[in-house]
């Protein structure tokens, strides 16, 4: 949320943006001489058509209203008891139908985590030593406490733990620097407070759904990201590296995008299909891990997760529920968890259809196939002979492929937020909100990269985005962020911009400064005045100047080629702006063009 002059309420705001670029979109598409109302899904269309019929499928996807309406909230209730009552469901792992894949796939998680320690005398799947030093504190709130900043849950009274987790957080209290700070910055005292599970809550994700939301015990966040960073090494050892793996996704969804215009065995050996699922992280079920993965790290992650969860609703009733599903979206290590089970079961299929084949196959040699197996979270990416064999697998294991998310035909793929289609990048911007003027502003650079990538122009949109703007324009260099102004290469040398106003709040006193500086916790100040920034929960902008950088002689980066094509604003005659394409021409056949 951010705070701003504006000039009517953003719900009426966005409701009119929505409807003035629908109706441009559609003239648009329906203007294209090629247009013959074919779906780009399943037929061949001209990538700019297919550009337009996805934004406007997309188009308020990500709206952002201020809805308070009971029977949303009440709908997410009820989907999430469904989904935990899905994950209770047993499953059948002496199927004949599964046939070597899970030993193949408990086979791989194991190596995997042994080769986390490699200066280990003795392999460990589980080095608990070695796991206890990589907790740390979560970017998100906790139960027990509202603050996301590492002072404020240092400095709370208490900290919270479920009861099978007590015993790792007094080893863990007892063992650490952090953890004697913990005990030692107040002079009350501080323990641990014994709670039952997590908190969850509902708030609106869009104008036609809400999302849960939860925050788990204090103790329990460290220890699970302390698990998820030991998975994440496993997983960066097997060339999966969750810090960088979204983009090899997008990499590999764009080649399967390239299928049907031509052999492209120089570039991958398979066809490559996306799969997408259904409420993933809901339905990794304990059993599951129990299968595939070693019994130590069962037993830490059944000992990490919260068994029950509080709900609490608008209407000021709170709700019990027992948890069927290994963990929620809240937890610490629910995304490496599920991305390594994931490409173990990967690893199964490809033994079953490859590897066994050939006896000499080794584990290893699946991470070698370049483009071939990709996990990131619940993004597959397997190659199409072998899709129908992982979708028949991932349901026998509980989990729900999203068949309007998936493709194994035709020219598009989708896969870690980008679509591509026949090569061409044809992901839609999303507008979410025009609380303020930064957020226009955000809005225009979105709408004008997306402009300049597929050649269209959308005047009246961009028209009616600029009138919301109180005052002049501000014109930015390219370099800036998107909502310190509109890009452009023409900005005058000094320029003015917005920038965030930080929200800056003393330290206290008893609280250990060297720590939380070694930590980067620390902004400013000298002696026992140090400050912080905790994260603001109103965001507030102000008007900076600034200038171009000394050797510059406009705005526009100076890479050749840069994909991020903006414009410029001109005033025209009748005292509206309107937004136009700038040419990367130099400065002398930039002024003869305009005489």
């Amino acid at each position: 949320m951010c705070t701003d002059t504006v000039t009517c309420s953003s719900d009426e705001d966005m409701l009119f943006f929505v409807s003035i670029a629908r109706d441009e979109l559609s003239k648009k598409l329906e203007a294209h001489t090629n247009y013959n109302y074919n779906s780009y899904a399943n037929n061949l269309v001209d990538p700019r058509v297919a550009a337009l019929q996805r934004q406007l499928e997309r188009l308020d996807k990500r709206v952002n209203l201020s809805v308070e309406d009971a029977r949303l909230e009440q709908n997410a209730y009820e989907n999430f008891i469904a989904v935990n009552e899905q994950a209770s469901q047993p499953i059948d792992f002496t199927r004949e139908e599964f046939g070597y894949i899970l030993s193949d796939a408990r086979e791989f998680i194991e190596r995997a985590l042994l080769h986390v320690r490699k200066d280990s005398v003795i392999p460990l799947c589980l080095d608990y030593e070695y796991l206890i030093r990589l907790w740390k504190f979560g970017p998100g709130a906790m139960r027990g406490t509202d603050s996301t900043h590492i002072v404020d849950k240092l400095n709370d009274r208490f900290v919270t733990v479920t009861r099978n987790c007590r015993h790792h957080a007094t080893f863990v209290l007892n063992s650490t620097t952090l953890g004697l700070m913990h005990y030692a910055n107040s002079s009350s005292g501080k323990g641990l407070k014994v709670v039952d599970g997590s908190k969850m809550i509902f708030v609106p994700k869009d104008r036609t759904k809400f999302r849960a939301i939860c925050s788990e015990p204090g103790i329990n966040m460290c220890m699970q990201l302390a698990a998820a960073t030991y998975i994440e090494q496993a997983l960066a050892g097997l060339g999966n590296k969750i810090s960088d793996q979204s983009f090899r996704n997008k990499y590999a969804a764009f080649l399967g995008s390239l299928g049907p215009l031509h052999n492209r065995a120089e570039l991958t050996p398979h066809e490559l299909s996306t799969i997408d699922l259904k409420n993933a992280s809901d339905l990794i079920r304990p059993s599951l891990i129990k299968e595939l993965w070693p019994e130590d790290w069962y037993c830490l992650l059944m000992q990490l997760r919260c068994e029950r969860t509080r709900i609490d609703l608008s209407d000021g009733t709170s709700r019990s529920v027992d948890l069927h599903m290994l963990s929620t979206m809240g937890n610490g290590f629910t995304f490496p968890v599920m991305t390594l089970t994931l490409l173990a079961l990967c690893y199964g299929v490809f033994r079953e259809t490859e590897g066994r084949r050939n006896p000499k196959t080794k584990w290893r040699r699946f991470m070698r196939m370049p483009n071939s197996y990709m996990v990131f979270g619940d993004d597959i990416i397997v190659p199409t002979e072998s899709y129908p064999r992982m979708c028949e697998v991932l349901q026998m294991c509980g989990l729900v492929v999203n068949e309007a998310k998936s493709y194994a035909s035709g020219g598009f793929r989708e896969s870690c937020g980008l679509d591509s289609y026949l090569g061409v990048d044809i992901t839609p911007f999303y507008v979410e909100s025009l609380s303020c003027e930064a957020e226009v502003y955000i809005a225009i650079n979105k709408i004008n990269r997306w402009c300049e990538k597929h050649d269209v122009r959308l005047p009246i949109t961009l028209r009616f985005l600029t009138s919301r703007l109180t005052l002049k324009p501000l014109l930015v260099p390219e370099w800036e962020e998107d909502y310190a102004g509109i890009k452009t290469p023409d900005c005058p040398r000094r320029y003015k911009k917005l920038e965030i106003v930080p929200w800056v709040k003393e330290i206290p006193t008893h609280m250990v400064h060297i720590k939380l500086l070694s930590n980067g916790c620390l902004t400013s100040g000298n002696g026992n005045k140090a400050r912080y920034s905790p994260r603001n929960k109103e965001i507030q902008y102000r008007v900076v100047e600034g200038r171009l950088t000394p050797g510059f002689r406009h705005g526009g980066l100076p890479r050749e080629g840069n994909p991020h094509l903006t414009s410029c604003i001109q005033l025209n005659s009748i005292s509206t702006y309107s937004i136009c394409p700038v040419s990367r021409l130099g400065r002398k056949e930039e002024r003869k063009e305009r005489e």
